[in-house]
């Protein structure tokens, strides 16, 4: 998370991040892990999960998209994401208190 999260530190940073392992999918794909997140964070997930289901080629041509903030990123995904940060609240962790 840590590592993700200082790849965009601001509006105007982008990077591809891609998440491998069983273990860290499992953790990602559960609900109450993903809502502690910030809700950007959240929506990035949610997006890449949504992504995941495309063809090879179309994730590599998804992930050109973004590392050159193209029209098709602009005008597609970046709308999407946008959607999505306002779907999304983040909760506190029960364990925190």
């Amino acid at each position: 998370m840590q590592g993700a999260g200082r790849c965009t530190r601001g509006p105007k940073d982008w990077a591809v991040v891609v998440v491998t392992g069983a273990e860290l999918l499992r953790f990602l794909s559960r609900t109450e892990i993903r809502r502690t997140l910030p809700v950007e964070l959240q929506a990035e997930i949610a997006f890449g999960f949504e992504q995941s289901q495309r063809p090879a080629d179309e994730l590599v041509s998804l992930a050109r998209s973004a590392l050159v903030q193209d029209d098709i990123w602009q005008e597609d995904a970046e709308p999407e994401l946008g959607d999505l940060r306002r779907e999304h609240t983040r909760q506190l962790d029960p364990a925190a208190a």
